[in-house]
Order: C-alpha cells, then structure tokens, then sequence
C-alpha cells in the first residue's frame, strides 16, 4: 500500500541524492547571505541525510531543484555552464560559490528562484547572493563583473519575472566580512547572533532558536 510516508521518503532520498558534500573549512555562499545562527545550526544539528527538515520541507525544495534540473540541460545547450562551483581563497576560509548559470560569452550570469508569488522587488537575500557569485568571479578572473539576471518562476500559475542585477562592491565587501565573523564562531563552536526576519516562520530551526 501507498502512503504519504512513502512518498516524503522519496523526496528526502531525491535530496540526499543531490546534495554535495560540505567541506568543513569551506563556507558557502548560501550560508552567509542568510542568517548565520541558522547556518550553524545546520552544521552543527542537520545531518547528510536530511532527517532535520520536516517531510513538507523536503518536498518544497525537491520542487524547487526539479525545476533547475529541467532547464540545466537547455541552458547548457544555449552556451551556459551551469552548477560550477567556484571557490575564492581568504586566508583561513575558503568562500564558495555555485552559481545556476553563466555565460561566460554574454558575461551573464543567471539565478533561478522558484516561488509562490512573484515579488515586486528581487528579495534581499537572493541580491546578496547573486551580487557575491558575480564578486567571485570577477576576482578569481580579474576581469570586470558579469551581468547579473535573477529568474523568479511561479510554482502556481506559471508566470516568469526577471530583474537585473549590477555587481555592487560595497554589498560584495559586507558578505565577505560576514563570512570571516561566520568563520570565527564556526572555529569556536560558539552559536553566532539570531537576525530575526520573515523567513524564520519557514525555518527548520525555529523550535531551537530564541531570539
């Protein structure tokens, strides 16, 4: 017989299956445009086989990397790479990167969000990470920054909204500090300031977190 435990069941194997491995003295992109605590919390509590995020959580985000899987190979065939992962030496840590995709021809490069209803202004968070995956590269590669182009997709209705994205050095600069100080309390085992926001009703660590 099936059931719902199934099929939650297949969905955290789909996102175990994709996942990639987190090197410790590594810090990712994603985990420093958002909120640090939750960043450590996930280092510390969540687990390689995902057994931390709820079943509908894990249903949402395999939603979410489906729709990057359908377009990586279109995308590739129209002259972009897409999940490079790019990795900018500072010292003790290392900042990596893994853009959706860039082309390098058009000096474009591309994030795609799968959301429930499309914003009037690209989010905060994806601007920070779109603005520091355009900073690595142009620093790995000494040349100017390339273009940057954020995809929303409606989940429900099917719609798209793009807005572009000019790299601004001051936004990358505030993200690489913040990576040194996430670096610090990663070093010291010691669980860095909550950064209370909207997103902390979607937050896996809510239960734990206290603000």
């Amino acid at each position: 017989m099936i059931s719902s435990e199934l099929i939650y069941e297949a969905f955290r194997r789909f996102l175990v299956k994709k996942s990639k491995p987190r090197e410790n003295h590594s810090i990712h992109v994603s985990e420093v445009v958002g909120c640090l605590r939750k960043a450590y919390y996930n280092r510390k509590y969540g687990d390689e086989q995902l057994n931390h995020l709820a079943p509908t959580k894990r249903v949402i985000l395999s939603l979410g990397l489906s729709t990057h899987l359908i377009l990586e190979e279109i995308l590739e065939e129209l002259g972009y790479k897409t999940e490079s992962t790019y990795t900018l030496n500072l010292g003790s840590l290392k900042l990596v990167g893994t853009p959706d995709a860039i082309n390098p021809q058009r000096n474009s490069i591309l994030e795609i969000k799968t959301v429930n209803k499309l914003p009037e202004q690209p989010l905060e968070h994806h601007i920070l990470q779109l603005n520091t995956y355009q900073g690595i590269l142009k620093t790995i590669y000494n040349s100017r920054p390339p273009i940057g182009h954020i995809i929303y997709i409606h989940k429900r209705d099917g719609q798209i909204k793009i807005y572009t994205h000019i790299f601004n050095e001051q936004l990358f600069n505030k993200i690489i500090e913040k990576a040194r100080i996430y670096h610090e309390y990663i070093t010291q085992n010691q669980e860095p300031p909550a950064e209370p926001n909207w997103l902390c009703n979607y937050c896996e660590w809510k239960w734990r977190c206290k603000p």
